[in-house]
């Protein structure tokens, strides 16, 4: 199943960061930056981020994208310690970005997490978003071939142009590939949410968290393409049709960094 988060859900936005072994030319609180392949950078190959929020959150998920660290783990002092190891690079060599799924886990709320991350090899550490979510959504989204072989693109790097229903339009150079994909909902109860999520992304400009397979190791810090989400009422069966691009925002590292 699909799961996503909207900002306002990610404590990340407004908690202090700080961090062990930082380059000052690639501060930590480059993880807020909306463009992830703007970075944190260790000088060392490992690091501890400290998250410290106005008060206490219960948090549900932990994501990093675009990094090079490969093993990590998240805690604070209510006794909560959870491991992980981030998944393997995709074919193409890029980084995939993991999530610490913290649903069922106990000792998650409190107000200030610690963040240990490490890696091997002699290229130091790098980290272009986190996002500490404190609410989830499981929208009922068909993602276009789910199945064996679900259909995903990727845009290559170059200029990327994004234009809202309001007509904005948003350019941006990205270094790195980017994947989307295209869905589908029909139940009523979600347009309502995607029209909120529009909303708030477009009114912060501000990405969200998106696990395209719950069964994955594998999530995207992305945005919608806001020129391709429509929808169209059916009355007589009470059926919204909605028609959805989601895009990553940044797709990983490339394999020199590693």
């Amino acid at each position: 199943m699909p799961l996503l988060a909207f900002p306002a859900d990610d404590v990340i936005w407004t908690a202090t960061l700080t961090a062990t072994n930082a380059d000052a030319l690639y501060p930590v609180t480059n993880v807020k930056n909306n463009d992830p392949s703007d970075t944190f950078r260790s000088t060392t190959t490992s690091t501890v981020i400290t998250i410290t929020l106005a008060g206490n959150i219960t948090a549900l998920m932990l994501f990093l994208g675009n990094t090079n660290y490969t093993t990590g783990t998240l805690a604070n002092a209510s006794g909560l310690s959870a491991s992980f190891v981030f998944p393997s690079r995709t074919t193409d060599g890029k980084a995939r970005n993991g999530w610490l799924d913290l649903r069922g886990l106990g000792n998650t709320t409190d107000d200030v997490f610690t963040l240990t991350l490490s890696k091997s090899g002699t290229a130091k550490g790098e980290l272009g978003r986190i996002v500490l979510a404190v609410d989830l959504q499981e929208p009922e989204l068909v993602i276009q071939g789910a199945g064996p072989s679900p259909v995903f693109g990727i845009k290559r790097p170059g200029m990327v142009e994004n234009v809202t229903r309001l007509g904005s339009t948003f350019r941006r150079a990205s270094p790195t590939s980017a994947r989307f994909v295209r869905a589908s909902s029909i139940v009523a109860e979600f347009l309502t949410l995607w029209q909120q999520l529009d909303a708030e992304c477009l009114g912060l400009n501000r990405g969200f968290l998106f696990i395209p397979d719950e069964d994955d190791n594998d999530a995207w810090f992305a945005q919608l393409t806001m020129k391709d989400l429509e929808w169209t009422v059916d009355i007589p069966d009470v059926l919204i049709p909605v028609s959805l691009t989601i895009e990553e925002i940044s797709m990983g590292l490339p394999p020199s960094l590693a």
